[in-house]
């Protein structure tokens, strides 16, 4: 709910009502966004620290990635790992993956390597996606590693159409682990129905066009990653890729959605503080906050800066 509508204000039928669940589906992720290739391939589908990628660009890449992929004799659904910086190839890669049929398991280069075995393990992951600079600690684990450095003449040798095997609801799309704070961290996985739900039902509430530019800042192991970037990607917007340095750094992600004229943006309230104690932070157009509890005094704060405020919190 828009926090200017607070839902203990609203009559008990009405509170119902918005509570309840809706089945708002969205085709898979994958189609809807060659649906958007297909309108505007030209226009600028992502902004990161390796350049400028048109929405072709983009899906060319990632049918090449999916392409090599089958080469590995991987199945459908089987899970591929990702170990990538925060740079084009990391979009690329999910897209790829999901393209070829399999599920995508988001590891955090900056992470325990016992953390990144463990879910390996218990994910039953068959591949690792990755470059030789990251994957080296994973060398003697028992999975296939394929190095997007070290293929790079087959992956742009690749057939760049997109794969004909249609993507089935139920298909997993992908799967991630959680912080582990109660515990030892553990698997969810989430089918493409379900990821397409989410998205169906976020792109009616928050309207989003072509005009908005979505700075991501969060981390491809949580799961509102899916929305700030698939989002975007469906509906023909932009997104913005900080990178690691950018998105621990309050004033360069202020400088950042500056420079390229953000709209959007989702950030956890710790985040969100810190941007609105950054001077001349820009007004934006919408401001998901998710990850933690948000409290009122924060609700208020990010008012001032932001057209409407959402609590996005625990979109899984």
């Amino acid at each position: 709910l828009p926090l200017t509508v607070p839902t203990q204000a609203l009559p008990m039928s009405v509170a119902r009502h918005r509570a309840s669940a809706q089945d708002l589906p969205l085709e898979s992720v994958v189609h809807a966004f060659e649906a958007q290739v297909q309108r505007t391939p030209q226009a600028t589908a992502l902004v990161a620290d390796d350049g400028v990628w048109s929405y072709a660009r983009l899906n060319q890449r990632a049918n090449q990635i999916a392409a090599h992929l089958h080469r590995q004799s991987l199945m459908r659904d089987d899970i591929v790992a990702v170990l990538l910086e925060r740079r084009g190839d990391l979009i690329a890669s999910l897209l790829g993956i999901m393209k070829a049929g399999s599920a995508y398991l988001p590891l955090d280069p900056h992470s325990p390597p016992e953390r990144m075995l463990r879910a390996l393990a218990q994910a039953h992951a068959k591949a690792v996606l990755s470059t030789s600079e990251l994957c080296g600690h994973l060398r003697h684990a028992p999975v296939k590693l394929v190095c997007l450095d070290e293929a790079a003449s087959e992956i742009v040798g690749a057939d760049a159409g997109n794969p004909e095997p249609a993507l089935a609801p139920g298909q997993l799309a992908y799967c991630l682990f959680t912080s582990g704070s109660t515990g030892q961290p553990k698997g969810v996985m989430i089918e493409h129905h379900a990821l397409g739900n989410l998205l169906g039902a976020m792109s009616r509430s928050l309207s989003t066009t072509v005009d908005d530019v979505w700075l991501s800042v969060t981390s491809p192991t949580f799961d509102i990653f899916g929305l700030e970037i698939y989002l975007p990607l469906t509906v023909g917007a932009t997104v913005v890729l900080a990178g690691r340095a950018e998105a621990g750094d309050p004033a360069a992600m202020v400088e950042l959605a500056r420079r390229h004229g953000v709209t959007a943006m989702q950030a956890t309230p710790a985040t969100w503080r810190m941007w609105t104690e950054q001077p001349g932070c820009p007004r934006l157009r919408m401001a998901l906050c998710g990850g933690e509890a948000m409290d009122q005094c924060l609700a208020s704060r990010l008012q001032e800066v932001a057209e409407t405020v959402w609590n996005v919190y625990g979109p899984t």
